[in-house]
């Protein structure tokens, strides 16, 4: 008696744990997954990154995703503006986690893949915290995610507490970039806006997130 209830226990948690949910992506869609997801093809630098930083390893990387230096080691599938449907259908994914910079051609073709596809955003602070909170959601790291995510923010007002701040009004009005951070796997920041090259002010820079 005592080892069937462990069983049915056993069974219980499991579909909890890989029952399906609901989110929001970058493009404004309502997506489908059933999480945790165990093979994930990550087509941008920031979700390659992030998820690395959680504790888990993408099965595909766009190429531009080289830092650090364990993401070297997963097998590329073609660009993050231009994916490649085969390559990523042969690594035998169950969630692609797109990029808004990736092509709206690439981003139908991926659709048509028996295969969940996530859309995420970096062009602002609040879509990479968002990030870590959504790629926890979808592969049951959500504390450790939390976690990082905390330390992240703290490193963030750490370093903009370092900036020193100009007698000028900021500038509220400057354009978006299209990417303002690269989150590394120590959750370190750093710029990689050709604006952010001068010397910046903590008004003008807080004014482009």
């Amino acid at each position: 008696m005592k080892k069937r209830f462990l069983t049915t226990a056993l069974l219980l948690a499991g579909l909890a744990i890989a029952a399906p949910i609901t989110l929001r992506d970058g493009l404004g869609r309502s997506v489908t997954v059933n999480a945790p997801a165990q093979r994930i093809v990550a087509l941008s630098l920031t979700a390659t990154e992030i998820l690395l930083d959680i504790g888990v390893t993408p099965i595909g990387r766009p190429s531009s995703a080289t830092h650090p230096e364990a993401a070297k080691r997963i097998p590329e599938v073609g660009s993050a503006y231009r994916p490649e449907p085969e390559k990523i259908l042969g690594l035998r994914p169950d969630l692609v986690i797109g990029s808004v910079g990736t092509t709206a051609a690439a981003i139908r073709a991926l659709s048509a893949l028996p295969v969940p596809i996530i859309v995420t955003s970096d062009s602002s602070l609040k879509n990479v915290y968002d990030t870590y909170t959504q790629l926890g959601q979808l592969t049951g790291r959500s504390n450790y995610a939390a976690a990082r995510l905390a330390y992240l923010q703290s490193q963030v007002k750490r370093t903009l507490a370092k900036i020193p701040v100009k007698a000028a009004k900021p500038r509220v009005s400057a354009p978006p970039t299209r990417r303002i951070l690269a989150i590394w796997s120590s959750a370190s920041v750093r710029s990689t806006s050709p604006r952010a090259r001068r010397a910046p002010t903590r008004a003008n820079r807080v004014s482009w997130c």
